[in-house]
Parts: structure tokens; C-alpha cells; sequence
């Protein structure tokens, strides 16, 4: 007998739509009944879209998955916290947008080739 896997996708998205209305009547509450309104339209597209991933099987999509997630994560986290934290303080400001620009290309691409490579130790498949 093979083991049970008690997280589904089925049981994952619907624990995703639970909370998304928690946090709808949430911002109900608390916040504005219009972005609650706007979360509530918006998060069934959104949920039927990572159902619609999980589901999925091509290691094509998962492996632009894993690059977009290391472009986004890994790389563009960082140049923030570098550009707007760490190098102010101790170089001062640089004004010049050309080095912003291949800075941020630079931490992009670090972090889609890291990304890359986390995925292909786990031959783009994230959690089976």
C-alpha cells in the first residue's frame, strides 16, 4: 500500500478559499466592504489558476515556475534591501538610474539561475 498524502490540491484549495473569506470579512470589518468585495470577486480566479498549476504535469511550466520564483524571491528581495538599506547608508545615495537598472538585472538573473537550479534538484516538482 502506497502512502496517503492527506494534502491534496483539493484539500489545499480549499483551505485557500477559507481563508480568503476569512480575510474578506476580515477587511469587512475592519478595513473597507469594497476591497472585500474586490478580494471575494478576484480569489476564485486566482484559486482556480493555482488549482490549475498543481494539477499540472509539465515540467516546461514548472521550470518557468521555479525560474520566475528565484527572479522574484531570491533575486529581487535582496536588491531591495541592498539598494534601499544597506548601500545608502554606507555609500550614500546614487542617483543615477543606470546603475539601478543593472543592478536589478544583475540580482535578476542571479536569482533565476539559482531558482533554475533549485528546481532541477528536485526535478521541477515542487512537493511531490
Amino acid at each position: 500500500m502506497g502512502k496517503r498524502r492527506y494534502w491534496t490540491p483539493s484539500r489545499i484549495l480549499f483551505w485557500n478559499l477559507i481563508a480568503a473569506i476569512l480575510i474578506a470579512l476580515i477587511l469587512w470589518v475592519f478595513v473597507s466592504p469594497q476591497i472585500a468585495i474586490r478580494l471575494l470577486v478576484i480569489m476564485p480566479f486566482v484559486l482556480g489558476a493555482t488549482y490549475a498549476i498543481q494539477r499540472s504535469t509539465s515540467l516546461s511550466l514548472w521550470r518557468g515556475i521555479f525560474i520566475l520564483f528565484g527572479a522574484s524571491w531570491i533575486g529581487f528581495m535582496p536588491w531591495i534591501v541592498l539598494m534601499f538599506g544597506i548601500v545608502p547608508q554606507v555609500f550614500g545615495t546614487v542617483d543615477h538610474p543606470l546603475y539601478y537598472l543593472v543592478t536589478l538585472l544583475t540580482a535578476l538573473l542571479i536569482g533565476a539561475v539559482i531558482g533554475d537550479r533549485l528546481g532541477k534538484r528536485r526535478n521541477y516538482m515542487p512537493w511531490w
